[in-house]
């Protein structure tokens, strides 16, 4: 939700929208590949890797937004 949300306010004020359309990419295909493979095993390593996968994809996001605050 977090990734569709900041697509929008970045397609909206033109701010970060190769990181957001990518971020969104990333998350469709990367769930839709890990489903896939882990057989829909939720807990599967693949899966859980995905999920931390996005974790980072929000801390760049805070450094960045905290980097252009400062």
């Amino acid at each position: 939700m977090l990734a569709i949300g900041f697509l929008g306010f970045a397609l909206n004020t033109g701010v970060m929208q190769v990181f957001a359309v990518g971020w969104v990419a990333l998350m469709i295909f990367g769930f839709v590949g890990a489903t896939k493979v882990a057989k829909g095993d939720f807990p599967h390593p693949l899966f859980k890797a995905q999920v931390m996968l996005h974790v980072v994809a929000v801390g760049l996001l805070v450094a960045v937004i905290l980097k252009a605050t400062a």
